[in-house]
């Protein structure tokens, strides 16, 4: 919701679990509870992309652009820090900074960020759902300027449902038959992010037939999906989405709209918060916490320390993203109100 007319608290909520659930998707726990927590975590990348698409449907364009500018200055910023450590990288292993900069910009590169969205820098698996989302809020607001806002939501939720339908054939349904599954075909802008953000802007049109219904209707509608996410898990190999997934984040999302309201105020100065303004921050630079601790594991101690601990390593590494984001979001609105005086209105 847009600040000013009020929060989705459980959204806020459930994004803050969303978050700490794609650490545990790239930095697994050991064993069969590592294996089975990976398979759980997964609604969380497609909740993301759900919330985008719900709360774009019929946004305003400067709305649209807002965010448009907000996720193109994190992804720059985040990419600007990622070729930072692949320099301290090269450094470190004896190799030339002036060659490892000139091989990030060749064609075959800019061809995989723009089909892909793989960034050729380290550690840098998170920012495809960036760059995703990117791509598609541009999209968005294209088509919402070409159709002046008459957009049609039935015709977006067919093709939403025909994408994750190739999506599944190709991942699940490949992985089923024995056959290898290129993650990297799948796991894209095209087959994961726009799928998902169109759904969420059908549901955004849908919105007060979702706020009558039930939410504990909904809550066991996504822990049947959660099941059958594990039970699909139990006959595939790791795969992004499973049709229990889809259920689970489809569920979770209406749920939250039908029943926004969270009543312990500890929880909404915390958890709500994170969800609403450290979300992206964590998802950025994660993983390169993760790298700087695995790359120079040799020469610090106490980062030695942390990856010989594979229990205690994504907790560590949730602490460390999460004070990570509280700088840069405190340094972000800062700049901001310096940049607009104090009016800069966030969503």
């Amino acid at each position: 919701m847009e600040r000013g007319s009020g929060h989705n608290d459980k959204l806020d909520l459930w994004k803050c679990v969303a978050i700490y659930s794609v650490i545990f998707i790239h930095i697994l726990l050991p064993g069969q509870i590592g294996v089975a927590v990976n398979c759980l975590a997964r609604f969380a990348v497609p909740l993301f992309f759900l919330s985008a698409g719900f709360f774009s449907w019929r946004s305003p364009p400067r709305v649209l652009a807002r965010r448009t500018v907000r996720t193109a200055g994190l992804l720059l910023f985040a990419c600007l820090a990622l070729l930072g450590l692949g320099c301290a990288m090269a450094k470190h292993g004896g190799a030339s900074m002036g060659a490892y900069l000139l091989g990030r910009f060749t064609w075959a590169n800019a061809a995989s960020l723009v089909l892909w969205q793989l960034f050729p820098l380290p550690y840098s698996w998170p920012l495809w759902f960036l760059a995703a989302l990117l791509m598609i809020y541009l999209m968005w607001w294209g088509l919402t300027a070409l159709l002046l806002g008459r957009l049609p939501h039935r015709l977006l939720a067919v093709l939403a449902l025909g994408l994750l339908a190739v999506h599944l054939v190709l991942g699940e349904g490949r992985s089923l038959q024995g056959l290898a599954v290129d993650s990297v075909r799948i796991r894209n802008v095209w087959l994961d992010g726009l799928p998902f953000f169109l759904l969420g802007t059908w549901m955004g049109s849908q919105r007060e037939r979702i706020e009558a219904l039930r939410p504990g209707w909904l809550w066991l509608g996504a822990a049947a999906g959660s099941l059958l996410a594990l039970w699909e898990r139990s006959r595939t190999e790791f795969l992004d989405l499973h049709v229990g997934t889809v259920l689970a984040a489809v569920c979770v999302m209406a749920a939250c709209v039908a029943g926004p309201a969270v009543k312990s105020p500890v929880l909404r100065r915390t958890a709500c918060r994170c969800g609403r303004e450290l979300t992206f921050y964590i998802f950025a630079f994660h993983v390169p916490i993760y790298g700087v601790m695995k790359e120079w594991s040799d020469t610090v101690p106490g980062f030695a320390w942390a990856m010989e601990r594979s229990w205690l390593l994504p907790f560590l590494v949730a602490v460390l993203s999460t004070l990570l984001a509280i700088g840069l979001n405190g340094g972000a609105a800062w700049l901001r109100r310096r940049i607009r005086g104090g009016t800069y209105e966030d969503h």
